[in-house]
């Protein structure tokens, strides 16, 4: 007899052969990979590829898990569940779990139920939604999914511009990933994914399909023999039921290739999301001197060693050249914040150098630090600013020390305050009224921290409160700009630009420009483990405008405001000629990633003193000038072969703030990427 089945009726069948017709427990098959989960648990043990014939094993922990930021409470998770049970529902495949007894455990709840409907979003990639009952409002944190037993490999994290964990790059280091590190989102992760190369090119990657952009974690942690990957998502504390449900998917892809494909993927979702269409470069009000910048001069200090040196500069190569200004301030620098005002050289002569400089074409913006405030101020006792700092779940204040010569503590403050947002506008503001000034570079802007502050008028811990502040300020800061049409004489009026540390989709739609110095990685981290790669550009390189690196042919600058036992006996001095290649190798890739070009520590002696090095920047500088639809608006496409390497490449680990380190045997890969940025 033939039996005709709808499609209902089909669906249910086949993931009933699915679940049961795995000896090794429930498997989820999408296209040509399949993802396998215990039976008993609902752990991931593992996938399947190539129509299952290549399985990867994991080790199958827990999928979830429920916990408490103070330990008032003690974890629940899947090894709590008295019951677990799944079920082919609607297109869907659904995972449950019961606790059903009285808790043994006074901190535990005593009856609950968390479920997980896993949902097909393509070929490669499944997307679980997760609910609770019965778990209380003490747990405010939740770890799902958890992939725990991953074998070690390649870990790509799209830390700010991008990162991947990659051994035979660095020989000195140990092959393998070891301890934890953790990426916060909206901020340091600048991207919602991050994943794992394996062995035969195969990439496990992790990401949240998450428009509203909330408040998350990527957490990593390994030993010798493997690697575990999740997501950290905070929630809502004294403003729920006891009824959870994450307001967004979770999804896991298995894609094969690399970090680019990795990030492809991911891309096919972002671009349908509401940043990239209100990204300020794709919506075309990005200041036009900001947009066509050919370099820019990251000098500190007065002007005499700042704008005039960025002017020589402009009248050698003959292309528009901008200035990333540090050390303006009257304070010391990582020490002094928010006591910006008055500049050290003055405000007369600080106003009329930088409207020298706009008439010479130069334009200028000024370094604010946008979250911190040093402890040893006077306005920090004064204006008892510890009020609005950001608190830990304890009530503590974070306390965090940046300069190595003064050893003072600075405390972040939260952006969700409308008092920390008019403090920073008491600074800014005065600027844009009597200045010819261009904008602000708004230091730490794509990071944020939770706060768990009861009386700052935002939710305690999970909210959109950081990034609503934000916008308020830049959307006062905008105001003001625009309010000004001649700044400080007919000659010079120029639209502001707003600059911030890292990269991130969350601030697409609120900053012009994006300071990306991992292309200097190895001067101020040196031989981590971890190598720079340009995953944000591979997403958005289209709508953001990248910039900056750390090269320089020069030793740093010392402030003087440190004072004198650490000043170094001559000022810029030039490094060592065995360093030329490094100043190439950071600046090639820059240009080859896509960003504006950058030089710190410029002096027109260089133009003398390292001829050949400066040659070299004058024509990466010339031919990106000359192919705007590539270098500056272009996609980025898939690399050249990755076998391509430099061996023996020494460079030099050269802080900010402290000495050179010397490192040896440094594997970087060849810039491969010279023809790869095309027309979008």
């Amino acid at each position: 007899m033939l039996v005709t089945l709808n499609k209902k009726q089909l669906f249910f069948l086949v993931s009933l052969f699915l679940c049961l017709g795995s000896i090794e427990g429930v498997e989820i098959k999408v296209g040509e990979v399949g993802w396998r989960f215990d039976s008993e648990r609902g752990g991931l043990t593992g996938i399947s590829y190539n129509g299952g014939n290549n399985v990867v094993m994991f080790s199958p922990q827990q999928l979830w898990m429920f916990i408490s930021s103070n330990d008032t409470a003690s974890p629940v998770g899947v090894q709590d569940a008295d019951e677990f049970k799944f079920t082919a529902v609607d297109g869907r495949w659904r995972f449950e779990w019961r606790k059903n007894q009285e808790a043994d455990n006074g901190n535990e709840p005593s009856e609950w139920k968390v479920r997980v409907d896993w949902s097909r979003a393509d070929d490669c990639t499944i997307c679980g939604e997760i609910t609770a009952e019965g778990v209380g409002e003490e747990y405010d944190m939740l770890l799902f999914p958890i992939i725990a037993g991953v074998p070690q490999g390649k870990i790509v994290v799209p830390y700010w511009m991008g990162e991947i964990f990659d051994p035979q790059a660095f020989p000195e280091q140990s092959g393998f990933f070891s301890g934890s590190r953790a990426w916060e989102y909206p901020g340091t992760l600048s991207m919602q994914w991050f994943g794992v190369v394996l062995p035969e090119d195969v990439c496990v990657m992790l990401w949240a399909m998450d428009g509203d952009q909330h408040l998350k974690k990527a957490e990593l942690t390994g030993n010798k023999d493997s690697i575990s990957l999740r997501w950290l998502h905070y929630l809502p504390l004294n403003t729920r039921e006891e009824h959870i449900h994450l307001p967004y998917k979770l999804c896991l892809s298995i894609v094969i290739g690399g970090w680019f494909e990795m990030s492809q993927e991911y891309k096919k979702w972002a671009w349908t999301q509401s940043w990239v269409k209100d990204s300020r470069k794709r919506r075309g009000v990005v200041p036009e001197w900001a947009l066509n910048t050919a370099v820019w001069v990251w000098n500190r200090s007065t002007s005499d060693r700042v704008l005039l040196p960025a002017i020589h500069l402009k009248e050698q190569i003959n292309l528009p050249v901008s200035v990333l200004w540090h050390w303006w301030h009257n304070c010391a620098y990582d020490v002094g914040f928010p006591e910006y005002l008055p500049p050290r050289e003055g405000m007369e002569s600080f106003s009329s150098a930088i409207e020298g400089a706009c008439k010479s074409g130069v334009y200028a913006i000024v370094y604010v630090n946008q979250r911190l405030w040093g402890m040893n101020t006077r306005s920090w006792s004064e204006r008892e600013a510890d009020r609005y700092a950001v608190r830990r779940k304890s009530g503590e204040i974070i306390r965090e020390v940046y300069n190595p010569f003064v050893n003072a503590p600075c405390v972040p403050m939260c952006m969700g305050t409308e008092f920390w947002r008019k403090t920073l506008l008491e600074v800014m503001l005065p600027l844009l009224d009597k200045t010819s000034i261009a904008g602000f570079y708004l230091d730490q802007a794509c990071a944020t921290l939770p706060c768990f502050a009861v009386d700052h008028g935002h939710p305690p811990g999970a909210g959109d409160y950081w990034l609503r502040g934000f916008r308020e300020l830049v959307g006062e800061l905008r105001k003001a700009g625009s309010e000004r049409s001649k700044v400080t004489s007919d000659d010079c009026s120029v639209e502001i630009s707003l600059a911030g540390e890292g990269c991130s989709e969350a601030w697409l739609p609120l900053l012009d420009l994006f300071l990306s110095l991992q292309v200097s990685k190895g001067r101020y981290a040196g031989s981590d483990g971890w190598r720079p790669i340009p995953l944000f550009q591979a997403v958005y390189h289209p709508v953001a405008i990248q910039f900056g690196n750390y090269a320089s042919l020069t030793e740093p600058p010392y402030d003087p405001l440190w004072g004198e036992k650490f000043m170094p006996s001559e000022d810029l001095k030039l490094l060592d000629e065995r360093w030329r290649l490094q100043f190439r190798y950071e600046q090639a890739c820059a240009w080859a990633w896509g960003q504006q070009m950058c030089i710190a520590n410029y002096k027109p002696e260089l133009w003398q003193l390292r001829k050949r090095d400066m040659k070299f920047f004058n024509d990466l500088l010339v031919l990106r000038n000359k192919y705007p639809k590539y270098f500056r608006d272009g996609v980025m496409l898939n690399h050249c072969p990755k076998h391509i390497r430099m061996s023996g490449m020494n460079y030099v680990y050269q802080c900010m703030l402290v000495g050179k380190r010397e490192g040896k045997n440094l594997r970087k890969e060849v810039v491969y990427w010279f023809l790869c940025l095309g027309e979008h």
